[in-house]
């Protein structure tokens, strides 16, 4: 490889190699080479044989497959805690603190556009070559002159102010990086440490300190040439962020300089804090301008936030790189952006009830990302320390962020034990509750992941540099706990990880034994199993389907008459004749199915056309062929249930089907033009749609969708898969009627449901809303709808003794009679998924966001009955029409159907069914 092959290959990689980093490059691979040891085979070494002078002896161990010896084994680390009941002897050890920033490189690289260099101020330095060519031309006997050559330096300094909270203790070593990384970057002329702590008393009013803890003005930071920059770390949930003492001193050196807040905690925990931010394209008049001249376009028609406008960054390379482009003289950049200097006002928290363990978990699991999710059921595992967990971390992300660290401590899952040696334990039963999450095979892998950490921390424990304390079993000074297990795996986790290694090393269990023969008979689906979706009765397999007659008659026979089927109307109340059906032909041998076509036993006719066994009803052609997720949908009366399906459906013809290269289309039955009529009155004649009529007799049948994708399996064949939606639209009226059985068997079909309600339902809403009375829903409180579907649903398989295992999309309808009350700034109106899957992000957002709507609109029983009683569900609000209709005359918005979020329910339950994709 000549050089410009090595220049080609760094820049493919992503950077832009300057000439003295290519020398280095080469100069290092250049010792790498020298120091590399010669194969056994080419030095001609003898095992047993001494070493020669000046090369050192072997190490002893058994060689490996690749000829290298093994590690040293593992020595226990332990936790440093106090003992207080038997006690062994134990030593401690200084185990080395991982990296708590990650990415260190990409962080320095952030930081080049600050890097070039000005005239330095003072005489300069003698020039002497120019003197002597200057002296040279001179007559004899003239003075000589002198040529002093103006001094370059680099253009900015830095001053990092570290803020020395309680709060921060356990993002001290994130500091520490952040300096040491910005030290040896090679950008600022010097990096100067000080700290930003509470004054003795209240501790509300802000002083800044040296590094040794000796006080002094803020002034003091202040550079009056204007060239530099000050970093401020902070998770802003100290007081004296509250009560503005914090920013009126850190308004000090924004006014003179520019300035930003690295916050550790990530972007959606914000709101939470005292530096809470709004998003808008910030610019700068010019390179290196105070904070004071930035302006601020805020997103939304919001309002710039008030006092000194400060940018607050992430701690990720890819925000600081904005902000440094825009110190260097950039374009305008989007930022998040706080005011300081301004004392807030704190927002009355409501009083909340203590929640389970197994609430807190599912709390947490729907706010919290995947990865700290993951995270936190690793630390169960483990032993919940600052610097073990960031040992797990890295061990388990290729690219670990303090975002997902601050998740899971601040998660409300831990509770604090001592904050001087970042040591958390779980709040009882909570453990339990992560580790129940696992599977057997996670519990396995988990396992081995921590045992990996464990010998890699013991391994390195020799290592310079600053550490935490640990404890090993040997003769020393320390006394340590007789139960103290090594903080690899706890004592539960042991006996989880027992457990699993048991049950999947068990054998399997026999079969049961199997009658010969059984009559079947219509019943309520378990889960797994194939589910008629008009009668939602089991089916075995899809050899089991019946047929039904074309009426085309072989020559010599009567033609098959249309008649009413009694099964058909009594399990789906339909009741126009049809064409008579007849079980498939019997085959010699079993489970060999059988051929996709009959013959019609009356009239001969041949027939492709399959059927339900148990109602009769006409089947998709494709029914069965593979595993097919069937997601109902209930809602309770004028919840918009037909407004909305009629809504869905246009949109999955119109839109989604081009995102996800999806078909869909009404199947099965001999339906109606329900569905038709619906789209024209809505999207033609800009009607509302009259309220569905009662179900005839308790039953009425089902419209069903199939939504049909193309996937490649692994060995890239091309594989189509369906999904049902079957809607009852007349079981919304029956959902508070306990003499009408069909909720039951329509619920246990189900693999996925989705539930409507409607908020202004909710007590009191329609008064505060300002409703009219003919916009006014029927009186169907929405907890006596939410509690008579969990008991319904405790009825079927979907309950396993704790918790309903259905996932359950919960949609709140009607949001357009919310906009003026909520606002145009409102996060709910103005979050946006992205497209080509599943949002998981804004998903999490949007179900945090309906939460606390709840709250506020005397929903709370609402949430404490979802957490208590189902382990998988999510919020979602949307609205069909898009605005407000005109109740009085029955039409909607003058400017059409527009609708809002309908179609993410449904993505919701897909992509948990692994249909659709999540979001790139």
């Amino acid at each position: 490889m000549n050089l410009e092959d090595l220049y080609t290959a760094v820049r493919r990689g992503g950077v832009e190699p300057t000439p003295r980093e290519l020398a280095e490059t080469l100069w290092l691979a250049a010792q790498m080479q020298r120091s590399r040891p010669e194969p056994a085979s080419v030095r001609g070494d003898d095992p047993g044989a001494p070493a020669p002078p000046g090369r050192l002896p072997r190490p002893k161990g058994r060689p490996t497959s690749a000829g290298r010896p093994e590690p040293p084994p593992a020595t226990e680390l332990h936790p440093y805690r106090p003992a207080v009941r038997r006690t062994r002897p134990a030593r401690a050890e200084n185990v080395p603190r991982p990296i708590a920033l990650s990415d260190r490189l990409a962080f320095q690289r952030a930081l080049r556009p600050l890097l070039r260099r000005v005239p330095a101020p003072g005489p300069g330095t003698l020039d002497e070559e120019a003197t002597a060519r200057l002296i040279g031309d001179q007559p004899p006997g003239a003075p000589w002159p002198v040529v002093m050559r103006s001094a370059r330096q680099r253009w900015l300094d830095a001053v990092v102010v570290v803020d020395d909270g309680d709060s921060m203790a356990i993002w001290r070593g994130l500091a520490a990086d952040v300096v040491r990384v910005l030290r040896e970057s090679g950008v600022f002329r010097q990096v100067t440490t000080f700290r930003l702590r509470p004054a003795p008393g209240d501790g509300t009013v802000a002083e800044v300190t040296d590094w040794q803890g000796r006080p002094v003005t803020p002034g003091h930071l202040v550079d009056p040439m204007n060239r530099r920059v000050t970093f401020v770390i902070t998770d802003g949930v100290d007081p004296i962020w509250r009560s503005g003492s914090a920013g009126a001193v850190a308004s000090g050196w924004a006014r003179r300089g520019p300035m930003s807040i690295l916050q550790p905690l990530p972007e959606r925990l914000w709101a939470r804090t005292w530096t809470r931010t709004v998003a808008g394209t910030l610019a700068a008049p010019r390179p290196a301008a105070p904070n004071s001249d930035l302006s601020l376009a805020p997103f939304g028609g919001r309002a710039a936030p008030d006092g000194v406008l400060v940018p607050v960054l992430q701690m990720d390379h890819r925000w600081l790189r904005r902000w440094t482009a825009l110190i260097a003289g950039g374009p305008p950049m989007t930022a998040a952006v706080t005011g300081i200097g301004e004392p807030l006002e704190e927002p009355v928290t409501p009083a909340v009830e203590p929640l389970t363990p197994g609430q807190r978990v599912q709390r947490f699991r729907a706010a919290a990302s995947p990865e700290a999710f993951r995270l936190a059921r690793l630390v169960a595992l483990s032993e919940p320390q600052v610097e073990v967990i960031r040992y797990v971390q890295q061990a388990t992300f290729p690219d670990p962020q303090p975002a997902y660290l601050a998740e899971v401590l601040l998660s409300g899952l831990l509770r604090v034990e001592n904050a001087d040696l970042g040591q958390y334990g779980f709040i009882e039963g909570v453990a339990e509750e992560l580790v129940d999450t696992l599977t057997v095979s996670e519990t396995l892998g988990a396992n081995e992941l921590l045992a990996q950490v464990s010998v890699e921390v013991a391994r390195q424990r020799n290592r310079t540099g600053a550490g935490f304390l640990a404890l090993t079993p040997a003769d020393g000074d320390e006394r340590m706990a007789s139960g103290s297990r090594p903080f690899a795996v706890t004592s539960y986790g042991r006996e989880r990880v027992t457990l699993a290694r048991r049950r999947l090393e068990a054998p399997p269990p026999a079969a049961p034994a199997r009658p010969a023969s059984r009559p079947v008979r219509p019943r309520v689906s378990s889960r797994g199993r194939l589910s008629c979706p008009y009668c939602y009765s089991a089916i075995r397999r899809r050899a089991d389907l019946w047929f039904a007659c074309t009426g085309r008659k072989q020559p010599g026979k009567e033609v098959c008459r249309p008649v009413v089927d009694e099964a058909r109307r009594s399990l789906t109340g339909y009741a126009v004749p049809s064409r008579p059906v007849f079980p498939p032909p019997s085959t010699l041998l079993p489970f060999t199915g059988t051929s996709s076509t009959a013959d019609c036993p009356d009239c001969g006719g041949p027939t492709g056309i399959r059927v339900c066994p148990h109602c009769h009803t006409r089947l998709p052609a494709v029914f069965g062929e593979s595993a097919s997720p069937m997601i109902a949908m209930v809602g309770a009366r004028a919840t918009g249930k037909s407004v909305y399906l009629t809504v869905l459906t246009h949109q999955m013809r119109s839109v989604l089907f081009r995102e996800f290269d999806a078909d869909v289309r009404q199947v099965g039955g001999d339906g109606s033009d329900w569905l038709d009529q619906n789209t024209r009155r809505l999207y033609e004649d800009r009607s509302l749609l009259a309220t569905t009529a009662r179900a005839f007799d308790g039953r009425t049948e089902a419209m069903v969708l199939e939504w049909r994708t193309r996937e490649r399996t692994w060995l890239g064949q091309n594989r189509f898969r369906s999904s049902y939606i079957s809607f009852q639209h007349g079981l919304g009226d029956d959902l508070t009627d306990d003499t009408y059985p069909g909720g039951s068997r329509y619920l246990g079909a189900a693999s996925h449901l989705i539930l409507l309600l409607d908020p202004t339902q909710l007590p009191g809403a329609a008064e505060r809303l300002r409703l009219p009375v003919s916009g006014r829903p029927y009186i169907d409180p929405v907890r006596d709808v939410l509690n008579w579907v969990t008991e319904t649903l405790k009825s079927t398989d979907h309950w396993n003794g704790r918790m309903i295992t259905l996932p359950v999309a919960v949609v709140f309808t009607k949001m357009d009679a919310f906009y003026s009350a909520l606002g145009k700034t409102h996060p709910l109106l103005l979050t946006q998924r992205r497209p080509g899957g599943y949002d998981e992000q804004h998903g999490r957002l949007v179900h945090e966001l309906v939460s606390v709507f709840l709250d506020s609109w005397n929903g709370q029983d609402i949430n404490r009955t979802l957490r208590a009683n189902y382990r998988d569900y999510q919020y979602f609000f949307v609205s069909a029409l898009g605005a407000e209709p005109n109740y009085e005359n029955a039409t909607v918005s003058p400017a059409g159907i527009r609708p809002e979020r309908v179609e993410e329910p449904l993505l919701w339950l897909l992509h948990r069914a692994g249909v659709v994709p999540a979001a790139p």
